[in-house]
């Protein structure tokens, strides 16, 4: 089991969108967030660093256990793989 420390409201809203939570709106600092099949609504505060317990919350309302939430944090949080330059687009035309 990983660790849910340092967590931001924001970082947590983008895993959650990865399982399919569709931002509805926002009540002063909560991002509140729903999912079709689901009976509950999340409301996600926007602060620097969500405490464990609160994040707990959001993770177990959502139907989904502390592991399966942190491999979505992972898919969020990796940076982008930089694109393989193409052998033909690297190669000049003779005479030019």
């Amino acid at each position: 089991m990983g660790t849910l420390a340092n967590i931001s409201g924001k970082e947590a809203a983008k895993a959650f969108e990865k399982a399919g939570w569709a931002k509805v709106g926002q009540v002063g600092s909560h991002l509140v967030m729903t999912k079709p099949d689901q009976r509950a609504n999340l409301s996600i505060p926007q602060h620097k660093e969500l405490s464990i317990g609160t994040l707990r919350s959001l993770i177990r309302n959502a139907g989904m256990t502390v592991d399966e939430f942190l491999d979505l944090l992972k898919l969020y949080l990796s940076p982008p793989k930089p694109a393989q330059p193409s052998l033909a687009s690297s190669t000049r035309a003779p005479g030019a």
